[in-house]
């Protein structure tokens, strides 16, 4: 018989505190809040190639003057529990 994992997925908001050296366009010190996705037995290391193309593409279509928006999220591809579990965590962007 074969063994059948599903996926965990787990939706919250969560509170970060902005360090120094940021991409975004906040202040060190700064809370704030993200909504993301906390999924288990699910590898999100495609994802993250994924997003890492789109960037490029994003970055291409900016060079060109395109006016094509991308939205691409963050993820962070992680092991957790005593059994390192793959799993990770995705950002949520809302209205996209």
């Amino acid at each position: 018989m074969k063994e059948v994992l599903t996926t965990g997925v787990k939706e919250e908001e969560v509170h970060l505190q902005v360090r120094s050296g940021s991409d975004e366009n906040l202040d060190p010190g700064e809370i704030v809040k993200i909504l993301c996705i906390f999924k288990v037995f699910d590898d999100i290391r495609q994802d993250n190639l994924s997003i890492q193309i789109i960037k490029v593409f994003q970055q291409i279509f900016e060079r060109l003057g395109l006016d094509i928006k991308l939205f691409p999220y963050k993820t962070i591809s992680n092991r957790t529990g005593l059994d390192k579990n793959i799993g990770g965590i995705i950002e949520v962007l809302k209205n996209t």
